[in-house]
Order: C-alpha cells, then sequence, then structure tokens
C-alpha cells in the first residue's frame, strides 16, 4: 500500500498538475460563481447559504428566496459541481505534494495525510451536492436529516479546504522567511 500511496503522491508532486488543475479551479469557480450570483443573488442566501442551513425552516427560507425560476436554474445547473471536485482536490493535493517534495518537509505520514485529505473533501462535495439535488427536487417538503447531513458534510468539507490552504501557505510563507534568513547576516 505505501508503494503505490508514495508513487501516486510522486505523480501528484508535478508543477504541471498544479498549473492545470489550478487554471480548472479558477474556470470553474468563476463559472459556478455567476450561475450561483443569477439564480440566486449569491451571498448568505446562495448556494452557500443552504450549504450551512443546517434546519429545515432555514433551507426553506434560503430557497423561496430564490424562488421558483432560482431553485429550477440551481437544480438544472448542480451537475457542474460534480466535475469542480476533481479538480480542487487535485490542484490543493499537487500543491502541497510538489511544495513538500521540493522543500523536503513533513513525515510521510504527514505527507499522506495532507496530500488525502482534499480528495475526502471532493468526496464530502459529492454527498453534499446529492443532497442538495433531493433536498430541491422535494421542496417544499423539507427533510431535516437531509439538510443537517448535506450542511455537516459542507461544514467538514471546507475545514479541510481551509486547512489544505492553510498548510499551502505555512509552506511557502515557511520557505520565504528560511530564504530570506539565510540571506540575512549580521556583523559583529
Amino acid at each position: 500500500m505505501t508503494r503505490k500511496l508514495e508513487y501516486f503522491f510522486s505523480k501528484l508532486a508535478n508543477l504541471w498538475i498544479v498549473v492545470v488543475s489550478g487554471m480548472a479551479v479558477f474556470l470553474l469557480m468563476s463559472i459556478l460563481s455567476k450561475i450561483d450570483r443569477e439564480a440566486t443573488g449569491g451571498g448568505a442566501n446562495g448556494i452557500l447559504g443552504l450549504q450551512f442551513a443546517f434546519t429545515p425552516e432555514a433551507a426553506g427560507t434560503i430557497i423561496r428566496l430564490w424562488g421558483a425560476e432560482g431553485a429550477s436554474r440551481i437544480r438544472d445547473t448542480l451537475w457542474i459541481d460534480y466535475i469542480y471536485p476533481p479538480f480542487y482536490a487535485a490542484f490543493l493535493a499537487s500543491t502541497v505534494a510538489y511544495f513538500s517534495t521540493i522543500w523536503k518537509m513533513f513525515t510521510q505520514f504527514a505527507r499522506y495525510t495532507l496530500i488525502l485529505l482534499p480528495f475526502l473533501a471532493a468526496i464530502l462535495d459529492y454527498v453534499e451536492n446529492t443532497l442538495q439535488l433531493i433536498i430541491l427536487a422535494q421542496f417544499p417538503k423539507v427533510s431535516g436529516i437531509l439538510i443537517l447531513a448535506a450542511s455537516i458534510a459542507a461544514t467538514v468539507k471546507w475545514l479541510i479546504i481551509g486547512w489544505s490552504i492553510l498548510v499551502i501557505l505555512y509552506l511557502i510563507i515557511y520557505q520565504l522567511v528560511k530564504a530570506g534568513l539565510s540571506g540575512f547576516k549580521t556583523t559583529s
């Protein structure tokens, strides 16, 4: 198992994967953001609001604010959000793999964990998207369990994504500080 993971991670630690997946993430994020703004008005009352609704009352209020046309548009375009997770997972994982490999940071276990976490976020995103489709199809009847499950999946997903971004920032800042300190010479 370790050899397969190491092979997988060595393939992920590629600057081209970082660049191409990063460009795809930017493009898909732009498309999804535009759809959300047009269909729901975006912001707290947009699809992010539904992700963090947690209760049937909050979810119902948000969906009603969208109106029938907005909810229908979100339901019809949610398939695009099924394309997005592998790209952001690849971008986050490959960026961590690339920087931690070239700068030789983290233990093997830590690298494996940090590289696998974005893929867990992607799986949770699929769970969340599927539950949101069911919720939208059943509206105005809204299941409290489905809303809660979708919100928990979204929350954990966003925590993992945030953590991955913090790890990438740490790797970059650490190297900048290290390079700055090694270039700084004091005279006595």
